[in-house]
Order: structure tokens, then C-alpha cells, then sequence
């Protein structure tokens, strides 16, 4: 593949930097879209089958697409604004809330047109949708035959108490529902105490306090070897959520790691020498996919 035209979809940030910088070091050019609340006058043209950005054609001659993160681009505001937010909108939250949702159609959109028209796309938008609703992707993985943590999505306290009930001497684990939030240790007292009248909950049952971050490109985990359990359920996440560049969580003991939760690898947060090897193996797989 001498000529490679990739379209860099995400949030403003190292990480979109980092990719599209090591992306042009491999002799790529990089169209870079991110999400902008407020599209200059003038900028931006969308018709059947192009897509005119500051005037450049950004689907003209792409072969691929990379899209990381857009799940923080396309969020719907929370409708019950905080003190901060009314103050930051002078009080015009309707008007920023207008703004917000116009503005996550858009990109949506956009992205949505990218799947489309473009050859190769990088963790499409079933992918980020597979991300999004956690329940549903674990649930997927499970019929798949993947060995996915005994998992609870509630808010019955009755229902909690019966888990724990059929779980003794398995660790709690509290997964958020929405990338993002951090997943939470639970001792039995806490569960008393849950707000599980404002929101539901995603527990699981651990049977052990071990964690391994496998992440992978095209099925194929870049940690060094893994269990042979844990190889065939990176692999799964690909074929069955196409969740080409992932972040795969198992946890557990170390002789009976589950698979736990996904997610996107931070390229922003790594170190130079792993991001290398993270964008090494998906230029591999472009490569392959866009001779």
C-alpha cells in the first residue's frame, strides 16, 4: 500500500494527536475530524456522497477510517443542568441544550455517513454502539460462548440480594453503565446503601481480585501470550461486536479470568513505545484490508 488516505475520527486531545501523528509518520495523509460545537459559517457542505470540511472533500479518496472515542462526541447534555452550567449559559440552558443536540445529530451523522462511504472503517458505529450498552455486548458475548462474568443489571434490591445469595464468596464488582465512570469494588455492607431508586446497576461476581488489560487490534491481543480461554475471547470481540481496536478487561482469579468489560485504548495516556506498537498493528491490518 503505497498511497493511504485515513480519515482520523475523535474528541480533541493526545490521543487523536498521537494516532494522527504516528499515522503520518507511516506516510498516511490524515483528514482529522473532531467534534465542534459551533461549525464556522460556511465550512461545511453534506451532500448524497460528499462531505465538504473547510472546503476539502473528506471522503474524496479515503481508504479507511479511525474512529476512537466518539461516544464522547456525540453526547446528549444531561436535561437538569447543574448550578455551574446555568451560570457558564447565563441562564439560556434551553438555547446550549438546542445546541448540544443539533450539534450530537450532526457528528452522528457524519459518522454514520463515514460507515457508508468509506472502504475500511475502524470501529464503526455498531462497534461504539456495542460499547455504549454494555448489558447488551456482555449478553451478546455470553450467547457467543465467550466466559463473560456472572452479570446483574437491576435496580430490585430483591434482585441484588438473590446475586450476592448465589455468589458467597465471589468479590462485587459495580460496572458503570456509560463509558467513562470508573467500575467500583463492593463490600456486602454497601449494598444496603446503593441508590438503586435513582439509578440501575451492573453487578458482577469476581472470583478473585486479579485484573489483566489486554489491548487488541483485528482479535489479536498485543499483552504477550494469554490463556488460550482468554485468546479465543479477544478474538470473539472482534468477530462478534467488530470492535477492531479494543480494550478487552478480564478479572477474576488467575486461573479463571472472565471477561469483564471493554473498552478503547488510551493513546494519549500510554507511553511512545506502546502507542508504536498499537498503531504498528492497525497499520498491519489496513494494509491487509486496503491493498
Amino acid at each position: 500500500m503505497t498511497e493511504h488516505t485515513i480519515i482520523v475520527a475523535a474528541p480533541a486531545g493526545p490521543g487523536r494527536q498521537r494516532l494522527t501523528e504516528l499515522l503520518r509518520r507511516k506516510g498516511a495523509t490524515v483528514r482529522s475530524l473532531e467534534r465542534e460545537r459551533l461549525v464556522p459559517q460556511g465550512q461545511l457542505v453534506i451532500e448524497d456522497t460528499r462531505v465538504l470540511l473547510g472546503g476539502e472533500d473528506l471522503l474524496l479518496g479515503a481508504t479507511a477510517a479511525v474512529i476512537l472515542e466518539p461516544g464522547t462526541m456525540w453526547p446528549l447534555p444531561a436535561l437538569d443542568p447543574t448550578a455551574e452550567q446555568w451560570a457558564a449559559h447565563r441562564g439560556r440552558f434551553d438555547d446550549w441544550l438546542r445546541d448540544e443536540r443539533e450539534s450530537a445529530s450532526l457528528w452522528f451523522s457524519l459518522l454514520a455517513i463515514i460507515d457508508e462511504l468509506v472502504p475500511t472503517v475502524v470501529n464503526p458505529q455498531v462497534a461504539q454502539a456495542h460499547l455504549a450498552l454494555k448489558p447488551d455486548a456482555l449478553a451478546l458475548l455470553r450467547e457467543a460462548g465467550v466466559a463473560v462474568a456472572p452479570t446483574l443489571v437491576t435496580n430490585d434490591p430483591e434482585a441484588v440480594a438473590r446475586f450476592c445469595a448465589d455468589h458467597p464468596d465471589d468479590a462485587l464488582l459495580a460496572l458503570p453503565l456509560w463509558p467513562g465512570a470508573a467500575p467500583r469494588r463492593l463490600a456486602r455492607e454497601d449494598l444496603a446503601a446503593l441508590p438503586l431508586d435513582q439509578e440501575p446497576l451492573l453487578l458482577q461476581a469476581l472470583p478473585g481480585a486479579e485484573q489483566l488489560d489486554v489491548t487488541a487490534v483485528a482479535g489479536r491481543a498485543l499483552d504477550g501470550t494469554l490463556p488460550p480461554r482468554a485468546e479465543a475471547s479477544v478474538r470473539a470481540v472482534h468477530e462478534h461486536l467488530e470492535l477492531t481496536l479494543g480494550l478487552v478487561t478480564f478479572r477474576g482469579a488467575a486461573e479463571n479470568l472472565l471477561l469483564s468489560d471493554l473498552g478503547l485504548p488510551d493513546l494519549g495516556a500510554i507511553d511512545e513505545h506502546r502507542a508504536r506498537q498499537v498503531v504498528d498493528a492497525l497499520w498491519d491490518h489496513l494494509e491487509a484490508a486496503c491493498p
